[in-house]
Parts: C-alpha cells; structure tokens; sequence
C-alpha cells in the first residue's frame, strides 16, 4: 500500500501564454518555470507503532533563460526564433541561477533538450547562445558549483533507428540523480524503539536540482521529467 503525490507550483512572476512569454525578464524570473515535487509514501507495514516510508524529489523546468522571443503575427507551426537582445555579460542570467542556488543548493544540472541540427536555424540559434552563456558563468564559479549541462537532442534520437530515446532518456535520469540524490525518510523503526534506543537509521536529502527545457517547455520536457520522476 502507498500514495503517490505530484505537486506542480507555477511561479507568478513572468508568468503568460506561450509566445508571448518567452525567455527572461530583468529580475532573473524565467517564463513557463515550474517547479515539480513527487511524493511517495509507503504504508505497506500497515502498523501504527511504525512510521511511514516517504520519499520526495523535486526538478525544475523553464524557459531557456536568455532574452528571446518568437513572432506571434506569423500563423506559422514554428515561429522563428530571434534573441531580443544581446546581454553580453549575461546579468539575468546570473540573477536566475543565483536563485536557484538558493533555492535548492548545489550542483545545478541542466538538461537542455533543443535540436543540435537544423537546416534553417531556429532552435540552435538558442542553444549555441545558452552554452556560450553557462560557459562564461561556469568560469565564475569554483569548481564545486559549475553548472553541469546535458544536451541532448530529443527529436533527433527519436528518428535514429538504432536508438532507444526512452533507454537514453532514463541513463540521462539515473545519471542526474545520483548528483542530487532524494530525500528519503529514516528506516522505518518501531517509534518505541526509537525514543529508547535512538536505533535508527538516517535517510537521505536531495541536494541541487535538475533544470530541463526545450523550446515550449512542454513535450520533450514532459518525457524527461517523467524518465527522472
């Protein structure tokens, strides 16, 4: 017996539909950032004298955290994609992973899930100024809170014959979290056991967190989480 609970919190401050909010804004608020907890109790031992079994993992999803934005007049499938402007020092940028350094300590991991690979650049127009960008921060910062960037082109393994995009997804996934780790409750001991004897054993906590985009943050982004959930 268990329960299983998800619980997504939408930040509100650079919040819009999609198009129109693309990117970041001055303070470092990214759009479309999501942040998902999943929750697992095990009830199993059915005995009150116990405590339950819980585990909890929290990962992240935003924007590309640069400053761009698509064309919403041109009734196109896909937009083209454009930087609004240049920030040669990438000050936003800082601003945004400062808070999640804050929010949830180090190492923070980056999944970026955009096309490597296009005829007409769309897609990698963002994905060479985003690693041009977290190299230039990771030059900042000591070694032991470097951002870890993952690239993996999504749609690309999808149409490789000789590939397993769900396999490839879930190495990606055991890879990042043997980086931050989950919080785990402490073994489940008799509650008596444990005031008399303080004969317990420790869990675990998660540290740093895992930050996955794509273009939309949506289906790529979608999969990945669930691989890592």
């Amino acid at each position: 017996l268990g329960t299983l609970t998800l619980i997504a919190r939408r930040s509100r401050h650079f919040a819009g539909v999609r198009y129109l909010k693309r990117g970041i804004n001055e303070r470092g608020d990214c759009a479309n950032e999501v942040e998902t907890e999943q929750i697992v109790q095990d009830l199993s031992n059915g005995n009150a004298a116990h405590f339950p079994r819980v585990s909890a993992h929290v990962q992240t999803r935003g924007s590309i955290p640069l400053f761009w934005g698509q064309d919403s007049q041109i009734m196109v499938p896909k937009p083209p994609v454009f930087v609004v402007r240049s920030d040669p020092y990438y000050r936003a940028t800082v601003l945004h992973f400062s808070n999640l350094f804050s929010r949830y300590g180090s190492p923070t991991l980056i999944l970026n899930l955009v096309k490597s690979v296009e005829k007409i650049p769309r897609e990698t127009i963002l994905k060479e100024e985003y690693e041009s960008c977290i190299t230039l921060l990771n030059e900042t910062l000591p070694p032991e809170h470097r951002l870890i960037y993952i690239p993996w082109d999504f749609l690309r393994a999808q149409k490789m014959r000789m590939s397993d995009p769900v396999s490839l997804l879930a190495a990606i996934a055991e890879a990042t979290l043997t980086k931050t780790g989950f919080y785990s409750s402490p073994t489940s001991v008799p509650y008596q056991a444990q005031l008399k004897n303080k004969d317990w054993v420790h869990g675990g906590l998660q540290r740093g967190v895992v930050r996955t985009n794509c273009i939309d943050s949506l289906d790529r982004t979608n999969a990945a989480q669930y691989c890592i959930g």
